[in-house]
């Protein structure tokens, strides 16, 4: 998908770097492949055949050797039979829009999740729309594939109809590893249990959403790792306080030498003294 104005010009821009991999016929290139199964090239030559008016390169195939040409299908439309599937071959479609991030978002957001997203632009706040208003399996800027493998570690895999889940690295052990949850419940105490049984009440079911219903209170959103942390920290600071008057207190009753019994109000603290009659 690219600007309308810019069609012609990538498409001869296309043909040069084809040519410049593979000469001027794919065919005989030592470098260029084949289609792999005999299924996949009647399924890639069935869509060449739907599209065949749109072919402004290559095109061509060889069912005995299973080859079909490095191909461009220009000016192509959402409606057109080659957008209703997923290609897996070598087909490019060129689709010219008025604009380019307006068209390409609601374009994405109204089909299926992509297995691949590949965004060439030199503006980052267009990207990063891009990005951020699309979903896919993955996405590479200004190039293609390299998000497969290049990086260490990137998860690798698509979302909704392109596939369910990802792998390699720890990503690769995750989709192949099941976490088991294991439940011991003490053996006593049924009790407790009656409200799961029937007869059912209104009393039953209000307990049992009680204790089952994950519960989202209004200031819960406030409880960020910093507010914990501040609350945390205020009331340290609040409970040394108290703790300081309490032993100066203690102190204050201990050097007096006296035998008596000491009622210390701090806040909400109350101690009680019993100090025995000694010399300290």
């Amino acid at each position: 998908m690219l600007p309308r104005k810019l069609e012609k010009s990538f498409i001869e821009e296309a043909k040069k770097a084809i040519e410049e991999f593979f000469g001027t016929n794919p065919q005989t290139s030592k470098d260029y492949g084949r289609i792999v199964s005999e299924n996949h090239f009647n399924r890639l030559s069935g869509i060449l055949k739907d599209n065949e008016q749109k072919i402004v390169y290559g095109g061509h195939t060889n069912a005995t050797e299973r080859y079909i040409s490095p191909t461009i299908l220009g000016n192509i439309t959402p409606k057109d039979p080659v957008m209703k599937e997923e290609v897996f071959g070598p087909i490019l479609t060129v689709i010219p829009v008025d604009n380019v991030k307006k068209d390409c978002i609601s374009y994405i957001q109204n089909r299926e999740k992509p297995l691949s997203l590949y965004v060439f632009s030199r503006d980052s706040l267009f990207v990063s729309e891009i990005v951020s208003n699309t979903d896919s399996g993955g996405v590479t800027v200004n190039d293609v594939v390299m998000h497969l493998h290049v990086i260490h570690g990137f998860p690798f895999g698509g979302t909704g109809a392109s596939g369910v889940g990802s792998y390699h690295g720890p990503y690769s052990f995750a989709a192949f590893s099941h976490e088991k949850p294991v439940l011991h419940k003490y053996h006593g105490a049924e009790f407790i249990n009656k409200a799961r049984y029937p007869p059912y009440t209104e009393r039953k079911t209000q307990i049992m959403r009680s204790l089952t219903e994950e519960k989202i209170y209004w200031w819960s959103k406030y409880l960020t790792p910093f507010t914990v942390a501040g609350g945390l920290g205020a009331m340290a600071f609040v409970l040394q306080s108290r703790f300081n008057k309490i032993f100066s207190a203690i102190f204050q009753i201990c050097n007096n030498k006296t035998s008596q019994i000491q009622t210390i109000v701090v806040g909400r603290f109350d101690l009680l003294l019993l100090i025995k009659e000694q010399n300290f």
